[in-house]
């Protein structure tokens, strides 16, 4: 894989990480799930003892890490640079390797959403270490324009923000006809 598209699908990667822990976050912070279905994987994972660490939703946790690590992506120009974002891509990939068997192994459940977050890091931190090891054969910096990293800022951003703004359906209505409710019985 080229070194620029390697950039570019370890951002995406990244990114989709980013907006599905933020899709996470708003459903453990709004007590109805917006994006996960009731009785599913997700909520028995959400209503286990492990759905927190120190207090922290593993969401938000996620979200903090993963802007971090954009953040470590978007300024790593030099192979010693790209070799410590590996290093923490590593760090990530084995909290996700983690996570995923606390979710099989211990809850006996899977959320289908945190499990696209952990393979979207697993992906970005085998994708870390294929530039970093680009950038030391090259022997040379990759160098990108300032305003394309602010770009790529901006959308990590919008992506994170983009779940809050979600607006759950409204339930319709629905007029019961007079025959009908005369046989309603309360309970």
């Amino acid at each position: 894989m080229k070194p620029r598209l390697t950039a570019i699908a370890q951002r995406l990667a990244l990114l989709i990480a980013l907006a599905v822990s933020s899709m996470l976050r708003l459903d453990y912070v709004s007590g109805e799930p917006q994006f996960c279905a009731v009785g599913s994987g997700c909520e028995r994972v959400r209503a286990s003892e492990y759905s927190s660490f120190l207090g922290l939703s593993w969401p938000l946790i996620g979200m903090i890490a993963l802007s971090v690590l954009i953040v470590a992506v978007l300024y790593a120009e030099r192979p010693r640079d790209m070799k410590r974002v590996a290093v923490v891509h590593t760090l990530g990939a084995l909290c996700a390797l983690g996570l995923i068997g606390l979710q099989l192994f211990v809850i006996g459940a899977s959320c289908s959403l945190c499990m696209v977050v952990d393979g979207a890091i697993l992906f970005a931190a085998a994708l870390a270490w294929v530039r970093y090891r680009a950038a030391v054969t090259n022997d040379q910096a990759e160098k990108e324009a300032t305003p394309l990293r602010v770009l790529w800022g901006a959308t990590a951003i919008a992506v994170a923000l983009a779940p809050a703004f979600w607006q759950k359906p409204e339930a319709k209505t629905v007029s019961v006809p007079s025959e009908v409710a005369a046989w309603q019985v309360e309970g």
